[in-house]
């Protein structure tokens, strides 16, 4: 007959374990919720299995249950309590008398981490064999069951003891044999304390308790056939479930975990590798997929590095990683610089990387998922897997410096040709239009080279100008220090374009047409399309040159509002502004994937949308295909 239940060995002759672990301290450079998410997704993405063509799926389920409903509930009880009494004098026992409160409270919130098209956990729980199930479930910084591209599954468990208030998890998992059923285990980690039942008062018991059948103790034997704790969902599926019992963030909504999730892993959500549910007392919550991703990004850090990844990498060949590649997202409207964040073949961030030598506000992704470079890198992280130390490996301090030099030339190159100059031009939209008698240009040209000149750059994917505009009567130009050039405005009208005589029509593009002056003027003309013509006040500028006459416009509201309307683009030669010129002559909205042709007359882009907090992303084509700094008018 069995008897399932936590078992805490002797404590015999070995030396008395206080509350704190070593593994614990891995996890305490980082909040409760992105060690869960780094630690326990790195493991998911490692288990993917070979046989499921679709993504791993991860659930994030948080219940609120009754205590006696956590297994073996009363002995666990006895035991937590014991180990507070035993350890008053330690410094850090403000954590056992927390678990004593939580363990007499008469609900407990418990999370669920729950994996699918993933193998499970393979192996036996022997404690004579050295395999995932027994890594993870009883082992200490073990590394096995792995592919060699996350981390050690002896280590994930010291994430769900730091995250429990009780200091408790339970796995349930199956592999994907055939006659597969579902193994049970829990673990606790307390500290070396009394044993409840003996009543001599004198026995130490150690601070580690494992579920298994206390009849055999000679070896560790789990539970089969137990699908579920508490209500939560059955294990029918291959996979892991990974319940961390008095989940001791203050999260009801999992926006943390959805937080860190975004942060850790937006790559892996983004190709499609990763989907995240979270779910909430059964009502639902969010998801987490490559659709959903731009809609979740919660700060401009995140949508930074989301827009990086939208850019054409820079690949680089380096002679010992292989193929690497870089995004680079190059954005002066940033409130800082957020500096490059680097990975290898799991897609989780490993670090960030800062360039001092940077000034210009971007933000980057270092990718390196080539096979050789992945076996390297992984050899430079520690176990908490945050850092590339060289140190660890030969020749890993010399790869790391020529990768970091060669990451700090490619972000020098792109700024370089990329940022240029902000211009900030205003009011440009009630000047002359091409056909009527023309405005002078105005050589607006700075000195030292504070202009860039189209002609020299490079070719590829490069921005040619940042432009958004600012309300003021004179018309600046910029870079580092103001310069202020006057335009004289001439406010006239429009010609029709079948050389009728002037319509006025109204300054931002209404349906009126001109009427009969009182004079005895006639009024001719037609009315206007009804596209509100955007201003240059209202949305800020990024173009990037993509060779042959095409261009990507990143657009973004620089107001909290929805704009909507018409563009009408103008461009600059050699830091000459030409108000009359309008290069436009197609376009499409490629902002979510699928080009949308809008129409383009006279140079004027109408069905424009950029919507409040998202960039809008415009391919468009120039005439003659020449390369030139676009602006707003």
């Amino acid at each position: 007959m069995s008897d399932y239940g936590f078992h805490f060995e002797d404590n015999g002759l070995n030396r008395r374990r206080g509350i704190s672990s070593p593994e614990e301290e891995l996890f305490n450079s980082c909040d409760v919720a992105e060690a869960v998410v780094r630690e326990l997704a790195q493991n998911s993405l490692d288990a993917k299995s070979a046989s499921s063509d679709g993504p791993v799926r991860m659930v994030f389920e948080l219940r609120t249950v009754p205590t006696e409903l956590i297994p073996d509930y009363e002995n666990l009880r006895k035991h937590i309590i014991s180990a507070d009494e035993c350890n008053r004098n330690d410094e850090q026992n403000d954590r056992l008398d927390k678990a004593v409160q939580a363990i007499n409270g008469k609900t407990i919130q418990v999370l669920r981490i729950g994996d699918y098209n993933t193998t499970g956990l393979t192996g036996t729980e022997s404690m004579y064999e050295n395999n995932a199930l027994s890594a993870l479930t009883f082992g200490s910084g073990i590394s096995v069951g792995k592919t060699g591209d996350g981390g050690s599954y002896g280590i994930g468990k010291a994430v769900g003891i730091r995250s429990s208030s009780i200091r408790t998890e339970f796995w349930v998992t199956r592999t994907e044999a055939k006659d597969s059923e579902t193994v049970f285990t829990g673990y606790c980690q307390l500290a070396t304390h009394l044993d409840p039942d003996d009543e001599s008062g004198k026995k130490l018991l150690s601070a580690d308790g494992i579920f298994t059948d206390r009849v055999r103790a000679e070896d560790l034997h789990y539970q089969r056939g137990r699908d579920s704790i508490a209500g939560f969902p059955d294990r029918t599926q291959p996979g892991t479930d990974v319940y961390i019992i008095g989940y001791r963030d203050d999260d009801p909504e999992l926006e943390n975990i959805k937080r860190a999730l975004i942060t850790n892993f937006m790559v892996a959500i983004d190709r499609g590798k990763l989907i995240a549910i979270g779910e909430c007392d059964g009502q639902g919550g969010w998801e987490l997929n490559s659709d959903t991703l731009p809609k979740s990004l919660s700060n401009e850090g995140q949508q930074a590095y989301y827009d990086a990844l939208r850019e054409d990498p820079v690949v680089i060949d380096d002679k010992d990683l292989g193929e690497v590649k870089l995004y680079i997202n190059i954005d002066n409207t940033l409130s800082k610089k957020y500096d490059t964040m680097v990975m290898r073949s799991p897609l989780m961030k490993v670090t960030t990387w800062p360039h001092r030598s940077i000034t210009a506000h971007y933000a980057a992704i270092l990718e390196c998922s080539d096979e050789k470079g992945n076996r390297l890198l992984r050899a430079m992280e520690p176990v908490s897997h945050d850092n590339w130390d060289g140190k660890r490996t030969a020749k890993g301090e010399t790869i790391i410096k020529r990768l970091k030099r060669t990451v700090r030339e490619e972000l020098h190159k792109r700024i370089g040709s990329t940022v240029g100059d902000e211009i900030t031009i205003d009011e440009l939209n009630r000047l002359l239009p091409q056909g009527l008698n023309p405005v002078k240009p105005v050589d607006v040209r700075v000195r030292n080279g504070s202009m860039v000149d189209p002609g020299l750059e490079g070719d590829g994917d490069s921005e040619t100008a940042t432009v958004h505009g600012k309300s003021a009567d004179a018309i600046p130009v910029t870079r580092k220090t103001p310069k202020f050039v006057p335009i004289t405005q001439y406010r006239t009208a429009v010609a029709h374009d079948e050389g009728d005589p002037i319509i006025k029509g109204r300054d931002r593009g209404g349906t009126g047409t001109r009427g009969s002056h009182t004079a005895g003027i006639p009024g001719h003309g037609s009315p206007g399309d009804g596209n509100s013509l955007i201003q240059g006040s209202e949305i800020s500028l990024k173009a990037l040159y993509q060779g042959d006459g095409a261009y990507l416009l990143i657009l973004r509201s620089s107001e909290e509002k929805t704009v909507s309307g018409a563009l009408l683009l103008t461009a600059t030669f050699e830091g000459v502004v030409d108000p009359n010129y309008r290069p436009i002559v197609s376009a499409e909205d490629v902002t979510k994937g699928n080009p949308v042709t809008l129409s383009v007359s006279n140079g004027l882009i109408t069905g424009v949308m950029i919507r409040r907090g998202k960039p809008t992303r415009l391919r468009v084509t120039v005439q003659n295909k020449r390369k030139m700094q676009l602006a707003v008018i």
